[in-house]
C-alpha cells in the first residue's frame, strides 16, 4: 500500500514537473517562404531574441527551435527584411519579403539624425561592416574608392601614418583641406603635430588612427552646402561624422575580434646588379680617369696607371652583389585584438571597446602599437531626463625610419630612394697593391661609411640608418563627452552637451655619429612636445511638430562655444660622448640651441538654426543658418552668416507614378549654400614682435621688430556652393543610385602674398583670389541576382572634379613649394595661374634628344648684332633638348609653360559582393584615369653620369647613338644638367588597383553552447596594381598641402596585405 501510493505520488510530480517544464520550454516548429514567390527558403537563420539560441532553415525551408512562451523569433537573411513572431504556439510559419535598401534608412546629419527618404542634401553612408572587411589601422583608409566625389589618397605608408580625403575638389590654398570630422557629436582636429626640423624627414602619426575601425558604426559623408551649412566657418571642405557604437536593448553580447596579417613590398624597382653597375661606370668614364672613388673602382698598377674595372672579374668575386631593396624590405607581421560588451535596458544601455594593434611595417624597424579603450553609456533617468556619457584613452607608440627629405636637405635623401641609388658592390678587400682579393664578411648592416673599401659618397648604407637612427613618436588620446536631453513637452527637447579632448605628443630623435646627419655634429638629437586641447559646449533645442497628416515641420537652434588651444617645446643637441644613450644623453651635450616654443588659443561662438518642412512625403524644403564668431580675424571681421536652402520632390510618391509601381524611388533635389572657412593660423590678422639685440650708445641692448604687418581688414573665406541631384531605385530597389552635379566657389581665399623688399616684411595673410569645382558624381547600386542562396550585389561610384583658379587679385600667377636643391634643379614646379587648376606643374618642354652633330647644329639663331648663338647652352650630341616656347631665338625661363597637372580626369570604385548560404565573396576595385606624378626618386639618376646607382629601364634607354633613343641622354661622366625641370621627370598617375578580396565564412554555430555566431575570413590588400608609373606606387603625395600634392620623393611604399580574421559572439 505505502508502495503503491509513493508510486502515485512519484506520478503524480513527474506529471506536474513536465507540465511545469512544458509551460516554460516549446519545441517550436514551422517553414519560412518567400512571399514573392511562395517559394520555400533555405539558410534563413532563425534565433530567440535576447538569447544565444539560434538555428537555420533546411533545404525545405523548415526548422527546430526551443523558445519559452512569450519570447520572440526573429528571421533573418541576407537581402530580405527581418521578421519578429512572438511565441504563442508550438508552429510558427513565417514569411520573408525582400528588403528595401535605402527608403527608410536612418543616417545621421548635422546635429541629428534623418531618414534617407526625408534628405534635401547630399549625404553618404558607410556601415561598419564595409569598414572592418579589411585591416586598417584607421578608418580613412578603408574609405579609399568608395563614396563619389570623395578624394582618398593613401600618400605615405608609414605604419600609422596619414591618408589624405578631399571632398569635391580643393577649396582653399591656406590650411588644410581636409573635411571637418565630427566624432559622436564633437569636432575632432586632425591638424595636430609638433612639426620636426630637416633631419628627421618622416610623416606624423595619424590623429584618426586613434579611433580603431572596429568601433565605429557608421560614417556619414557630407558633401553638398544644404548638409554642410550647419556647420558654418567649419565645413567648406565637407564633413565627416562618425557614430561609435552604442548599447542595445538585451542580454551583455561579447563579441571578440582578431585579425592576423602579413605584408610584404608590393612591386620592386629593378636596379643594376654589381656586374651592370661596372659596366655602367666604364660606359660613363669613371674607369678611364682618376676619379673621387678610387679605392673603389681603379686598380693601380704602377703610380700612376689606372685600368677599367673588369666586370667580369668583378662579377666572379661579388656575384649579383647586393640589392639593397632585399635588405631593408621584410614581410612584415601585424596582429589586431578587438573586444566589445553591448547591452543594458530599455532605460540603461552600455557598450565598452577594447582594443591592441600591432602593426610591423615593411621597412624594418618601422611599427606602430595602439592601445584603445572606449566606454558609452546610455541611461534615461525620468521619463523627462535622459543622459548621455562616452569616453576614450589610446596610447600609441611609432617607431618610423626618415623615408623621403621633403625640402631637399640631404643629397640622398631617405632610406628608399637610398635603396635605389646606393652602390651593389659590397665591401671588398684588396691586399697591398690594391687589387681585390675578395669580399669583406662585415655584415651590410654594419658597413662603415668611413671604410675606404667601400664607395662612401652617399653616406652610411640603408640598412645602416635603419638600424642606427632613432625616430620614435608617442601619442596619448583622451576624449570625453557628457550630454542631458530634457523633454519638455512631446516633440520639444532640449539637448546640453560638455566635449573635451586631451591630445599629447612626443617626438624622440636620435642620430649617431655613424649616419650624415649626426657626423659633423658628433651625435644629434631632436625632442619636441606637443599638448593639445579642446573645449566644447553646446545648447541645442528641437521641436517635431506634426500639423496634420501632411505636414509636418521641426525645428533646430542651437548655441556652441569651442575653446582650442596647443602648446610646443622643440629642442636640439649634439656634441656627444658617444652615442651609447642617444637622446637619453641630451642633458650631459656640448650643445644645446635654445628651445623653440609655440603657444596658440582660439576660440569660435556660433549660433545657428535650422527648418524641415515636409509635404505629404513629397516635397522637403530645408532653411539652415549659421552665424560663426571667430578669435582669428581682425576685429570688425570676426563675425559671419552662412545660410543654405534646399528642395527636394519625391517624384515617385505622385499619383500619376503610382501605378508605376516598379519606381520605388525617384527623388529630385536642389540646394545652394555657403560654408566658410578660418583655416589659418591664430594672430594672422595682428602685427607679430620678434626679440633681437640693437646697439644703443655703447651697449648691446634687448630689442624687438615688426615680422607680420597687421591686417586689420581679414575676413573669412566663403565658400557657396550649388547642388543638383537625382537619386533613383527602381523594383523595389534592386536597382538605385544618386546623381548629382555641383558648381563650388570659393572667394576672399586665404592665402599669403609676397611684399616688395621696400616694406621691410617677407609676406602678408591678406583676402584675394577665386577658386570654381565643378564635377559630376554616380552612384549604382544593382542587385543582378536574389534567390534563395545566392546573391550577387554590385556597387560602383564614378566621379570627375575640375578646378579653375578665377581670380588671384593683384596677380596672374604666383608659385608654392620647391623640390630643393638636393635634385639638382632647385626649382618651384607648382604654379598657381588664372585659368587653369591647383596642381598645374610649370616647366620646359622636353624635345627629345640631339641624335647628332647635325641638329645641334642647326639649333643657332642669330642674335641683334647678326652674330650665330646656340638656342639652348650646353647643347651637344646625346643631352637633351628644350623648346624655344616664345621663339625669341634663347632657351630661358620665359620659354617655361603648363607641362603638367596632378588632378586626375576622374576616379572609380567597383565593389561586386557575392553570398552563397554561408559563404561571402568580395572583390572590390579603385582606380585612377589621368593625372600627373613628380617622380623625384629618379632625378638624380636621370643625369647618368656613373655617380650612382640608377634603375635598369634608365640604363637600357640611354642614347648610345643616332636613333637609339629620344628619352634619356647618353651615358658620361660628368654629365652637365641643364637645370630645367621638365616632362622627364613627370609620370602619369593613371591607375586600376584591386584593392581588396574578402573571402568569409558564417560558422553554424547551433550545437557551439554560448557561441550565437562565428565568421572567419580570408582578405588581400592591393594583391594587383595596373599601372605604367615606374615608381613604387603612383598612389603617392609627399606633401599634405594641396597646392604641392603629387610628388613622390621616396615615400614609404604601399604593401599587400595577406589576413586572416576571426569574429565571435557570445
Amino acid at each position: 500500500m505505502i508502495n503503491t501510493k509513493r508510486f502515485i505520488y512519484i506520478l503524480f510530480f513527474s506529471f506536474i514537473s513536465l507540465l511545469v517544464f512544458s509551460q516554460e520550454t516549446l519545441k517550436i516548429q514551422g517553414k519560412v517562404f518567400e512571399d514573392a514567390t511562395n517559394d520555400p527558403m533555405p539558410g534563413v537563420t532563425v534565433a530567440v531574441k535576447g538569447r544565444a539560441e539560434g538555428t537555420t532553415t533546411d533545404l525545405n525551408g523548415s526548422y527546430t527551435i526551443n523558445a519559452k512562451k512569450g519570447e520572440t523569433l526573429i528571421f533573418t537573411f541576407v537581402g530580405m527584411q527581418p521578421v519578429s513572431v512572438k511565441v504563442n504556439s508550438t508552429t510558427i510559419n513565417a514569411r520573408m519579403k525582400e528588403e528595401n535598401q535605402n527608403l527608410d534608412e536612418i543616417v545621421v546629419i548635422g546635429y541629428g539624425i534623418s531618414k534617407k527618404s526625408d534628405l534635401t542634401g547630399s549625404v553618404v553612408s558607410v556601415k561598419n561592416k564595409e569598414l572592418t572587411k579589411t585591416s586598417f589601422s584607421s578608418f580613412d583608409q578603408g574609405l579609399q574608392g568608395r563614396i563619389a566625389g570623395v578624394e582618398v589618397v593613401q600618400g605615405d605608408a608609414t605604419p600609422g601614418g596619414s591618408a589624405y580625403i578631399q571632398i569635391r575638389g580643393v577649396s582653399t590654398m591656406m590650411g588644410s583641406t581636409e573635411p571637418l570630422y565630427i566624432i559622436d557629436g564633437a569636432p575632432y582636429n586632425i591638424s595636430n603635430s609638433v612639426g620636426t626640423t630637416s633631419a628627421a624627414g618622416y610623416s606624423n602619426t595619424n590623429p584618426l588612427s586613434m579611433l580603431s575601425p572596429s568601433d565605429i558604426e557608421s560614417i556619414e559623408i557630407l558633401k553638398d552646402a544644404s548638409a554642410t551649412a550647419i556647420y558654418g566657418s567649419q565645413g567648406a571642405n565637407g564633413v565627416v561624422m562618425i557614430t561609435t557604437k552604442r548599447g542595445k536593448d538585451g542580454k551583455a553580447k561579447i563579441s571578440f575580434s582578431t585579425t592576423q596579417s602579413v605584408s610584404v613590398l608590393s612591386k620592386k624597382i629593378q636596379v643594376l646588379n654589381a656586374r651592370q653597375y661596372a659596366e655602367y661606370k666604364n660606359e660613363a668614364g669613371l674607369g678611364n680617369t682618376p676619379s673621387r672613388h678610387p679605392d673603389d673602382w681603379d686598380y693601380p698598377i704602377g703610380p700612376t696607371t689606372i685600368k677599367k674595372i673588369s666586370p667580369a672579374a668583378l662579377e666572379d668575386i661579388v656575384g649579383e652583389g647586393i640589392d639593397w631593396q632585399d635588405e631593408i624590405y621584410r614581410p612584415a607581421w601585424s596582429q589586431d585584438y578587438q573586444l566589445s560588451v553591448t547591452g543594458g535596458r530599455a532605460d540603461n544601455k552600455y557598450a565598452v571597446m577594447l582594443g591592441y594593434m600591432n602593426q610591423n611595417g615593411i621597412l624594418k624597424n618601422t611599427a606602430f602599437d595602439r592601445l584603445n579603450a572606449r566606454v558609452n553609456i546610455d541611461n534615461k533617468l525620468t521619463d523627462f531626463l535622459s543622459m548621455s556619457l562616452s569616453g576614450s584613452f589610446t596610447h600609441s607608440k611609432n617607431r618610423m625610419v626618415k623615408t623621403s627629405t621633403n625640402d631637399g636637405s640631404s643629397k640622398a635623401g631617405g632610406v628608399v630612394r637610398k635603396a635605389i641609388t646606393y652602390s651593389p658592390i659590397p665591401p671588398l678587400l684588396k691586399d697591398a697593391d690594391g687589387n681585390i682579393i675578395g669580399v669583406s664578411d662585415v655584415p651590410a648592416s654594419d658597413v662603415d661609411m668611413e671604410d675606404p673599401s667601400y664607395e662612401n659618397n652617399w653616406g652610411a648604407t640603408p640598412l645602416r640608418f635603419l638600424n642606427e637612427a632613432t625616430i620614435k613618436q608617442t601619442l596619448s588620446n583622451f576624449t570625453g563627452n557628457i550630454e542631458f536631453r530634457f523633454n519638455i513637452i512631446k516633440g520639444l527637447q532640449f539637448k546640453t552637451r560638455l566635449s573635451g579632448v586631451y591630445y599629447v605628443q612626443k617626438n624622440d630623435n636620435y642620430f649617431p655619429r655613424t649616419l650624415n646627419e649626426g657626423k659633423s655634429n658628433n651625435g644629434l638629437a631632436q625632442l619636441s612636445d606637443l599638448n593639445y586641447s579642446s573645449f566644447i559646449t553646446e545648447n541645442l533645442l528641437t521641436y517635431n511638430l506634426k500639423i496634420s497628416k501632411k505636414h509636418k515641420l521641426d525645428f533646430l537652434f542651437g548655441f556652441t562655444y569651442d575653446e582650442r588651444q596647443n602648446r610646443s617645446l622643440k629642442t636640439e643637441s649634439s656634441g656627444f660622448a658617444d652615442d651609447l644613450l642617444t637622446f637619453w644623453a641630451s642633458s650631459s651635450a656640448l650643445l644645446t640651441q635654445p628651445v623653440g616654443v609655440s603657444a596658440n588659443k582660439w576660440n569660435l561662438i556660433s549660433y545657428f538654426g535650422r527648418a524641415n518642412y515636409n509635404f505629404d512625403d513629397r516635397y522637403l524644403v530645408t532653411y539652415t543658418v549659421r552665424t560663426d564668431g571667430s578669435s582669428k580675424f581682425a576685429k570688425n571681421s570676426k563675425w559671419a552668416t552662412f545660410q543654405s536652402f534646399a528642395l527636394a520632390w519625391r517624384v515617385n510618391q505622385e499619383r500619376f507614378l503610382k501605378p508605376m509601381d516598379w519606381i520605388s524611388t525617384l527623388k529630385l533635389r536642389l540646394s545652394y549654400g555657403e560654408s566658410g572657412n578660418q583655416g589659418l593660423s591664430p594672430y594672422q590678422s595682428l602685427s607679430r614682435l620678434s626679440p633681437t639685440t640693437a646697439s644703443l650708445g655703447n651697449q648691446l641692448v634687448n630689442a624687438y621688430y615688426e615680422t607680420a604687418q597687421a591686417n586689420p581688414n581679414l575676413r573669412w573665406e566663403t565658400t557657396s556652393q550649388f547642388n543638383l541631384g537625382l537619386d533613383f531605385g527602381f523594383f523595389n530597389e534592386r536597382i538605385g543610385g544618386s546623381v548629382n552635379w555641383y558648381l563650388k566657389d570659393t572667394r576672399d581665399l586665404l592665402q599669403k602674398i609676397s611684399m616688395a623688399p621696400s616694406t621691410g616684411f617677407k609676406e602678408k595673410t591678406v583676402n584675394s583670389g577665386k577658386i570654381r569645382n565643378t564635377g559630376v558624381e554616380i552612384d549604382l547600386n544593382v542587385r543582378p541576382v536574389m534567390t534563395r542562396s545566392f546573391a550577387w550585389d554590385m556597387n560602383l561610384n564614378w566621379y570627375t572634379n575640375k578646378n579653375e583658379v578665377r581670380d588671384l587679385g593683384p596677380v596672374k600667377e604666383q608659385f608654392a613649394s620647391t623640390l630643393g636643391s638636393a635634385y639638382g634643379l632647385n626649382v618651384q614646379p607648382f604654379i598657381q595661374k588664372v585659368g587653369y587648376p591647383i596642381g598645374a606643374i610649370y616647366g620646359y618642354v622636353f624635345d627629345g634628344i640631339f641624335q647628332n652633330q647635325a641638329e645641334v647644329d642647326a639649333n643657332y639663331s642669330i642674335d641683334a648684332n647678326g652674330n650665330k648663338r646656340p638656342i639652348q647652352s650646353g647643347q651637344a650630341v646625346g643631352m637633351l633638348k628644350f623648346r624655344d616656347i616664345d621663339g625669341d631665338g634663347v632657351v630661358n625661363e620665359s620659354d617655361q609653360t603648363i607641362i603638367g597637372d596632378t588632378n586626375p580626369d576622374f576616379f572609380f570604385g567597383f565593389n561586386n559582393t557575392f553570398s552563397y548560404k554561408r559563404f561571402e565573396l568580395g572583390v572590390f576595385v579603385s582606380g585612377v584615369i589621368g593625372g600627373d606624378i613628380i617622380n623625384t626618386n629618379f632625378i638624380m639618376p636621370r643625369k647618368l653620369n656613373g655617380e650612382s646607382n640608377i634603375p635598369a629601364f634608365l640604363y637600357a634607354e640611354a642614347w648610345r647613338g643616332d636613333g637609339t633613343s629620344n628619352t634619356s641622354r647618353l651615358i658620361k661622366s660628368g654629365n652637365e644638367d641643364p637645370k630645367k625641370f621638365s616632362r622627364q621627370y613627370i609620370e602619369k598617375r593613371t591607375y586600376v588597383r584591386i584593392k581588396n578580396i574578402n573571402l568569409s565564412y558564417n560558422v553554424n554555430v547551433k550545437k557551439m553552447k554560448g557561441i550565437s555566431a562565428m565568421k572567419m575570413s580570408l582578405n588581400a590588400i592591393n594583391p594587383f596594381t595596373f599601372t605604367k608609373y615606374r615608381g613604387y606606387d603612383p598612389e603617392v603625395s609627399a606633401n599634405s598641402s594641396a597646392l604641392s600634392r603629387g610628388v613622390d620623393m621616396g615615400n614609404y611604399p604601399q604593401a599587400r596585405v595577406f589576413s586572416f580574421g576571426l569574429n565571435v559572439e557570445f
